[in-house]
């Protein structure tokens, strides 16, 4: 099987340099974006102490990608992901945007690589991959790091699908051994892989080919062990989601999957703003319109039988299979980098429909290379453009509350962007909209305005009362830190250090608790405690110019002027003209 594939990668290198060429030249400003702080600060910045051991690395299979029980997603292989770069790298954002640029390219490449399995026409099938890689409804998957878990999937399924068409072929072991192994994959990166499992006979069906009894024996007694071990690890990992309220609700369901795919379809077809993310669609003429021409369009091409049914059947069920996960997730909110996934059902029908034009009307190669040209161009300057929109919290905020204004956490996140601006009014105002909807989720912002206003005493009160009924680890994390920042200036130094130990029970690794502990131990005098918890911060994130900071401070105040210079030093290669190094420089003479 590999050297198979190395054999059409070698014959295909040209494609591949060009394809990379191409999405770095588009996407290649990405590498110096920073933090959206949508999922990316949870999932790499605050818990780098943890993920940046190796020892931790089983413990992705017993918990969520959030590191903990409490969350619905099992997905052990982006934990992986993120744990390989920390490890190797540290806390490196430049290491994690250049890896979700590269996932981008290999998703691409491999839905080649299936297409090319599939025998349709690759010089076709080579255009329409270069246009998705440029198609700006995919722009977030190398620009926001949490979107390489749907390009993962692509990469590891297309792959699973390819070896299992190999198997069929060749009946070798190798073959069936690279269905299984990249199947798990598969299944551990997202639950997705589960509900496109009628994938594989549908592909028989519409691909003509033959599985023997034995086959699929060999595959059942090896795959059904390997789905059970995944559904124990994951029943004991997670919290489930309860499926029940859509089926009582099928109404309101089917309503919000209809308008998703809808509304996925018609930003495919006409590209003219993709916005960050959508909130509680509606279905608009335009929606009607564009979809009810496709299906008309697909209608006659299934009618005239001007291409293959079987396709046109294999790549709609890929199509709403691949989707359909998305909707049943509470509130829905409509990501574009999902649609990465379903996009392999598109290149397949176009790459039929294009090789059916060429060989009927030859003289139309030289309008689809114009219309080819043209629409690369567009493609590639829009989504250039668009991707800005993730390049740091404040611009994806913004954004997104553009886009989706009533959707409660683009009312935190615009808050937390007015609060570093110091516009604290405007962002309790957001802060209070927010609340109407998540009360807890969202008091340790409104008190984090209320302690930067100085207003200490109603803080406090507000996270007593919100203790007695609130009982989520993730959240009373943040209630702990909080109150032990509100006792540290009310300087009750017992409660203070009584609150950041408990936020350190419930979340160990995470470093916005280490990060109250070493104020607490600053601001009470004992420096050595503080900086020694400052050290193991900087081991996984060496850049961290707060941490470089704190401990040039510290150094300062405890009189040790050699390694006060030397963080001064450090942090003067990143911020040359920083100015605490700068006042502690003077303090220590130098």
């Amino acid at each position: 099987m590999l050297s198979k594939i190395y054999k059409f990668f070698k014959s295909n290198l040209f494609f591949f340099i060009i394809l990379t060429g191409v999405v770095f030249t588009v996407y290649g400003h990405n590498i110096n974006f920073q933090l959206t702080n949508l999922d990316d600060d949870y999932l790499v910045q605050n818990n780098i102490t943890y993920i940046s051991k190796i020892q931790n690395i089983p413990n992705f299979f017993t918990e969520s990608c959030y590191y903990s029980k409490e969350f619905p997603y099992y997905r052990p292989v982006l934990s992986i992901s993120f744990a390989a770069e920390a490890i190797l790298f540290g806390y490196n954002l430049k290491v994690s945007h250049t890896a979700n640029i590269i996932y981008f390219i290999l998703s691409i490449f491999c839905i080649f690589l299936l297409v090319a399995q599939l025998r349709f026409n690759t010089s076709a099938a080579k255009f329409i991959c270069l246009l998705l890689a440029v198609h700006p409804i995919l722009m977030s998957c190398p620009a926001w790091i949490p979107a390489r878990n749907d390009t993962l999937l692509v990469i590891f399924f297309t792959l699973t699908l390819t070896s299992f068409l190999k198997f069929i072929e060749t009946n070798k072991k190798k073959d069936l051994f690279f269905f299984i192994f990249f199947f798990i994959l598969s299944i551990f990166t997202k639950e997705t892989a589960l509900v496109l499992l009628p994938i594989f006979p549908l592909t028989l069906y519409c691909f003509n080919y033959k599985i023997s009894k034995q086959q699929l024996f060999k595959i059942s007694s090896i795959l059904l062990p390997m789905l059970a071990v995944y559904f124990i690890l994951r029943t004991i990992s997670i919290t489930t989601v309860e499926l029940s309220s859509y089926l009582t609700n099928f109404k309101e369901s089917a309503g919000v999957i209809i308008t998703g795919l809808l509304t996925y379809t018609t930003k495919f077809i006409i590209p003219d703003y993709i916005p960050v993310m959508l909130y509680k669609i509606q279905l608009t003429p335009k929606l009607l319109t564009v979809n009810i021409v496709l299906l008309l369009l697909i209608m006659i091409v299934w009618f005239t039988r001007f291409i293959n049914r079987k396709v046109i059947l294999f790549s709609g069920t890929w199509f709403i299979l691949s989707l359909l996960p998305t909707f049943f997730i509470p509130d829905y909110l409509l990501l574009f980098h999902r649609f990465v996934i379903p996009a392999v059902a598109v290149v397949i029908l176009l790459s039929e429909l294009t090789g059916k034009i060429i060989i009927k009307y030859p003289f139309a190669k030289k309008y689809l290379f114009f219309l080819f040209i043209s629409l690369f161009v567009v493609f590639s300057l829009t989504a250039n453009i668009y991707s800005n929109r993730y390049k740091n919290a404040e611009s994806f905020w913004t954004n997104a509350y553009t886009d989706a204004p009533n959707y409660p956490e683009n009312l935190h996140g615009l808050a937390k962007v007015l609060i570093a601006q110091e516009k604290y009014q405007k962002a309790k105002d957001l802060i209070y909209e927010a609340m109407k909807y998540k009360y807890y989720n969202y008091i340790p912002t409104l008190c984090n305005i209320l302690f930067l206003e100085k207003k200490y005493d109603e803080a406090e009160t507000i996270f007593l009362e919100a203790l007695k009924t609130n009982h989520e680890n993730y959240i009373l994390h943040q209630y702990y830190i909080n109150l032990s920042n509100i006792y540290l200036h009310k300087m009750d130094f017992k409660k203070s250090v009584e609150f950041a130990e408990k936020s350190l029970e419930l979340s160990p690794y995470n470093t916005n608790s280490f990060k109250m502990l070493a104020k607490f131990y600053a601001v009470t005098g004992e420096y050595k405690k503080a900086i020694e918890i400052l050290l193991n911060l900087l081991k996984s994130d060496k850049g961290n110019i707060e941490y470089l900071e704190n401990l040039a401070l510290l150094y300062a105040d405890f009189n040790d002027k050699n390694n006060a210079v030397k963080y001064v030093n450090e942090i003067l290669k990143f911020e040359p003209a920083n100015k605490i190094a700068i006042d502690v420089l003077k303090k220590a003479g130098s």
